[in-house]
């Protein structure tokens, strides 16, 4: 996949990954698939390695693929701080989507790919956010974008106590993130049930995430995703 780039309205940047351009023109209806990692991954998540990855299968299909780096992850600009009063970082992060990354990407790229509306695909911390999104979106009258469909994977209604309590130790409080350990990571995400080849890239998928991200994401969220976001959400 090729590295890209693009400005937002508010003068940030968002970086990540893409499909090469495929041949022209598309059937009618395709969509353009934007991926969104989960905390302490990247957009390589979906790039990982050559047979673990969103371009063979976009190519085969003929559907374009863009993986971000969400706000913070590598060269992509952090989500603004503070957050208003009384928010959450799925609540600002999820907002953040829907009024400038989505917006940005549509702009940017449907006329180029020729493609017919967004799908997102949110793999968990980055679940939350996508919820919002695509809630947001339903109820907004004049769209600023199209979306076609939300793909969601990897995180649940409840909280894993013993999960919980194996990732608490390594919270650094000091630089207020969580960097994962590999055999850590590998336990407690791909419980043994990996390819080897997916195992050995473990550490080069490795980013820290924010304490506030994966707290926010495994505790207020719990108590209103459904009545206040998932009751709202509503795709073709």
């Amino acid at each position: 996949m090729e590295p890209v780039s693009f400005h937002l309205s508010n003068n940030a940047v968002v970086t990540g990954l893409r499909t090469p351009p495929l041949p022209s023109p598309l059937l009618a209806g395709t969509p353009l698939i934007v991926g969104l990692h989960g905390g302490s991954y990247s957009a390589h998540y979906y790039d990982a390695t050559p047979s673990h990855s969103a371009l063979p299968h976009s190519t085969f299909l003929r559907v374009p693929f863009i993986s971000l780096n969400r706000p913070g992850y590598l060269d992509s600009t952090a989500l603004p701080t503070p957050l208003p009063e009384g928010s959450t970082w799925p609540q600002e992060e999820g907002k953040y989507l829907h009024r400038e990354i989505l917006p940005a990407i549509w702009k940017t790229y449907s006329r180029e790919l020729g493609v017919s509306g967004i799908i997102i695909i949110g793999h968990s911390l980055s679940v939350p956010m996508t919820i919002v999104a695509a809630a947001l979106n339903a109820v907004e009258q004049e769209k600023s974008y199209p979306l076609a469909g939300i793909i969601v994977s990897g995180f649940g209604t409840s909280i894993n106590v013993e999960t919980q309590s194996l990732i608490a130790p390594h919270f650094d409080r000091s630089s207020n993130c969580i960097r994962f350990p590999t055999q850590l990571k590998d336990d407690i995400m791909l419980c043994g049930l990996a390819d080897p080849e997916v195992l050995a890239v473990t550490e080069s998928l490795n980013t820290s995430v924010g304490i506030p991200e994966f707290a926010d994401a495994a505790g207020e969220w719990l108590s209103h995703w459904r009545e206040r976001y998932a009751k709202d959400v509503k795709c073709p």
